[in-house]
């Protein structure tokens, strides 16, 4: 077969994107496919009627862990036209009629936010700050390469020292239970909780524990979106990857992937278009479609497709709504306490923490959340360019069912449920529904029609401790490398998980530039980073050991 490029990239999502990049500045010919009329999966920018020229989110919002990333830095993507916005004040945590509290960058204000509620939870969170941070070191530490097998999580444990057991249970609890731990305020407890639950797992969820501290990521530095909205990253990308002699091309459905000696050679399209790769075959779809749909079975083991069928998504049939709207105003406040610059960041709205439980509950049983948790935003605040003239644009999403009960669809409640969401924020901001000039609604099939992802997840398979860290998406395929040779996988279905960071696609292209002999050996900056990093372990250890 004739070679048509180095590299074939399934997946124009952001981190296929990120990886074909790599491969391409390290002068691979890297073609990404990805099956819709515009790249960036999860990544999106709405259509609204009526405003052809807004551009509006209505995938993936936050963008704190990619500002500071490594593919930010190595790709230069600056020079590509991205520019993050900053701000102080992260989240709103929101109740209707009752006072809201908030997380910013600055510490000392997220105290005095909490001290409303709780003198003794405001000293505790200077505890929760300290522990949080040590526990982020240690997430970004395992984050950067493949996942640690056993042995080496045994071993980071081990360097908190006698706690290393209380250590590890924080890891593997729930994030309920780590709350409860440090706080006594439900108002404190619920902000939190519902951070933690944004990787679409319950409250109750076990292996979660370290989710509550992400709520905290942003603190000393803010919170980062990027200038233009988030295609504004994909932009950059793919012109990062053009430049250096890669290709994008859309509306380009991959059928199967051809293997020929147990090596992955190239890809048919549905259209039966046949492309070659000389050198490898990347997948950034989720692994098991990847082995029930792309692969004939009969070039791995049945024992490996058996593995392979046993990857979850959609365990609690928790799916995401999200909706992008063009306001005539920005919302006002029924608290009164909360200042206007609360719109510059992000709201995490919901009730008690029973009422985000039962949330998951209704969700689990098909039925739309009495009392939803809702995160939403006003980006045209932070970055007026996105709204047209006079107007603002409004993002929102919340977790609902992905399968309703009494055999309905969405397509049939579609709207009914965005004007339920609507109405829900208007109890914290009563001007918000009057407001609304036009919307788009992207239902969770809205999500699987527009992606292929199972359930419409943007995670693409469940973030659950029996699918995390060496076991994402499964122990034989937690290092990116399959049985197939050169078949290589990455996304949001393998290690570190999903979010916009970068990280999957970045830690994939090391693996497959080290196996076509293109990584250099490292150099003095490679070690002096490695040492600083290590630095961090032993001091993040030092932290977790008292506080624990």
């Amino acid at each position: 077969m004739p070679s048509d490029c180095d590299v074939i990239v399934i997946g124009g999502g952001h981190n296929g994107l990120v990886c074909g990049a790599y491969l391409a500045k390290a002068g691979e010919r890297v073609v990404v496919l990805e099956r819709h009329d515009e790249p960036g999966g999860c990544v999106a920018t709405a259509q609204i009627p009526g405003f052809p020229d807004a551009s509006v989110d209505i995938g993936g919002l936050e963008h704190g862990v990619f500002a500071n990333s490594r593919a930010m830095r190595d790709l230069g993507l600056a020079d590509f036209g991205l520019t993050y916005l900053q701000r102080d004040q992260l989240y709103t945590f929101a109740v209707a009629n009752q006072p809201a509290w908030a997380i910013h960058g600055d510490h000392a204000k997220t105290k005095e936010s909490i001290a409303k509620f709780s003198p003794r939870d405001a000293e505790a969170f200077d505890h929760f700050s300290e522990f949080s941070a040590a526990v982020l070191t240690l997430l970004d530490a395992v984050s950067d390469g493949p996942p640690p097998d056993i042995a080496e999580l045994a071993n980071l444990a081990r360097a908190s020292g006698r706690h290393a057991g209380q250590l590890m249970q924080s890891f593997l609890t729930s994030p309920r239970q780590v709350v409860d731990k440090w706080f006594e305020s439900d108002r404190v407890r619920a902000g939190l909780i519902n951070y933690a639950t944004h990787a679409q797992t319950p409250p109750w969820q076990l292996g979660s524990g370290y989710a509550p501290c992400l709520a905290l990521g942003g603190q000393g530095h803010g919170g980062n979106r990027p200038q233009g909205g988030g295609r504004s990253l994909i932009r950059a990308l793919v012109r990062c990857l053009e430049h250096n002699g890669g290709t994008v091309r859309c509306s380009a459905h991959v059928k199967r992937i051809i293997v020929e000696q147990r090596r992955a050679v190239g890809v048919e399209l549905e259209n039966g278009d046949v492309l070659s790769a000389r050198r490898a075959v990347i997948s950034a779809i989720d692994a098991r479609r990847v082995f029930t749909d792309l692969v004939d079975p009969v070039h791995v083991s049945p024992a490996f497709s058996r593995s392979m069928e046993s990857i979850t998504s959609g365990r609690d049939n928790i799916g995401e709504m999200s909706m992008a709207c063009v306001l005539s105003d920005a919302p006002r406040f029924a608290d009164e306490q909360i200042a206007e610059q609360a719109l510059l960041g992000a709201f995490w709205q919901s009730g008690s923490v029973t009422d985000i439980e039962n949330t998951f509950l209704d969700i689990r049983q098909g039925e739309l959340p009495r009392c939803p948790n809702i995160m939403w935003a006003v980006p045209s605040v932070l970055d007026p360019s996105q709204a047209p003239k006079g107007k603002h644009v409004f993002w929102t999403a919340a977790f609902v069912p992905y399968v309703l009960s009494n055999g309905r669809t969405w397509d049939q409640i579609k709207e009914e449920a965005g004007d339920l969401m609507l109405q829900h924020i208007g109890k914290v901001a009563p001007n918000l529904v009057d407001s609304v000039e036009a919307r788009c609604i992207m239902t969770p099939f809205d999500w699987y029609r527009r992606t292929n992802n199972v359930y419409g997840n943007a995670d693409h398979i469940d973030t659950s401790v029996d699918q995390m860290l060496g076991n994402r998406p499964s122990p034989l395929v937690a290092r990116y490398r399959t049985p197939i040779r050169a078949l290589y996988l990455t996304g949001a279905g393998t290690h570190p998980g999903g979010g916009i960071t970068g990280g999957p696609g970045h830690n994939t292209a090391q693996v497959v530039m080290r196996d076509l002999g293109l990584s250099e050996r490292p150099g003095m900056r490679e070690l002096v980073n490695k040492a600083a990093r290590l630095r961090s372990l032993i001091g993040a250890a030092a932290t977790l050991r008292r506080l624990v």
